[in-house]
């Protein structure tokens, strides 16, 4: 009985006298190829070969987003992308056809300004994923039916109530866009299900029509590929899709937002501060700057400041960039935001304070801009 235990250390005393293998070389990531190709329908190709991956990593973004909902149908543009997501004229199931070709790390995401489709697939089935791609570029739309929005739309009023409802924190991004974006911004939108009701295919058409093109889209390949052959593929599956130029977005004033405090009650175990203020636009100079800075200052390895408020003051820092994702075509008067949380940084922010559901913050010591309390504890 007792001679499984004996192997097993046996087998662990012979292995800590084996050599042990050689530590695998740094990879410079910059080191590495990259190149742009733009098709003559508008689409912008980026090939980022990596001999050392073993998987080749899709990722198709049109730039898109919530930011473009029309006014009354807030949440057209998440819908689309769980249609375009999940079927096309020619796949009936896009999910199970990834699945079928070893995809893995597949998904789709809206934001502000993009929305992403991604995948990984084996290098072998690449040319799989590449045609899948196309199709739900070239013919998500003969696909969309009201009976398919009506069937999405339970499922994003399930996303609503699982991130934004049922969350503890859930809101803090719908009220923070509202309070650093006046109302007619395109960013000052609310998280939530929103319109999804009032949606019908000619809303998804619309949109789909305008924005879903070749010409406001890029396809990005990266990992295990052959160049010349993948380039080939490309050609072979895009090159012939239609496409038209998607209209100019007008341009937006400049706006400052004077500084505020909010008082948030929410269900959280404990305290925490949240500061936000808006940055200069995705891409600019100034937009690396304060990457660099944010990095420098807490970033992973470089945490100059964590050890310093943590043991000195008592605080925790958790500085990081919440993108508003204007792409890599940069849009006037787009701006991205800076949130730092647990810290007190100078005036002309958004502070945004959580507290248990017993207390309130006295606001006697802010004497800074208003004060509004709201509650989510319930």
């Amino acid at each position: 009985m007792l001679r499984p235990l004996f192997l097993a250390i046996g087998i662990a005393s012979a292995g800590a006298l084996l050599p042990r293998p050689a530590r695998a070389q740094a990879i410079d990531p910059f080191a590495l190829p990259a190149e742009k190709i733009v098709l003559p329908n508008g689409l912008t190709i980026v090939l980022a070969p990596d001999p050392h991956a073993h998987l080749a990593s899709v990722e198709v973004s049109y730039h898109a987003g919530a930011a473009d909902d029309p006014d009354g149908l807030r949440g057209l543009a998440h819908m689309v992308e769980h249609l375009v997501a999940a079927q096309t004229k020619h796949i009936p199931d896009v999910a199970r056809a990834l699945e079928a070709i070893g995809g893995c790390r597949m998904n789709a995401v809206t934001s502000l300004d993009v929305t992403n489709f991604f995948e990984s697939v084996p290098p072998e089935r690449l040319a799989n994923a590449l045609w899948i791609e196309s199709d739900r570029m070239g013919h998500a739309a003969e696909a969309v039916t009201d009976e398919r929005i009506g069937a999405q739309a339970k499922i994003l009023a399930n996303e609503d109530r699982d991130r934004n409802l049922d969350a503890a924190l859930g809101a803090v991004g719908s009220f923070t866009l509202h309070e650093l974006f006046p109302g007619w911004h395109p960013y000052a939108v609310a998280e939530g299900a929103g319109d999804i009701d009032r949606i019908h295919a000619s809303d998804v058409l619309a949109f789909l029509h305008t924005w879903y093109l070749p010409s406001n889209a890029t396809l990005v390949i990266a990992g295990a590929f052959d160049r010349d052959a993948t380039a080939a593929l490309v050609t072979r599956d895009f090159a012939g899709l239609p496409s038209t130029a998607s209209p100019p977005r007008p341009e937006l004033p400049d706006t400052t937002p004077a500084g505020a405090w909010l008082a948030v009650k929410a269900a959280t175990a404990q305290d925490r501060i949240i500061f936000s203020w808006r940055t200069p636009a995705y891409g600019s100079r100034e937009d690396a700057a304060l990457d660099l800075a944010a990095t420098a200052l807490a970033g992973a390895g470089n945490d100059l400041l964590t050890p310093l408020l943590g043991f000195w003051l008592g605080l925790g820092l958790d500085l990081e960039r919440v993108r508003a994702l204007p792409g890599l075509l940069a849009k006037v008067g787009r701006e991205d935001v800076l949130r730092v949380a647990n810290t007190y940084l100078p005036d002309r922010a958004l502070r945004v304070v959580f507290l248990g559901e017993d207390r309130w913050l006295d606001p006697s010591p802010l004497r800074v801009g208003r004060l509004e309390r709201l509650d989510l504890s319930r």
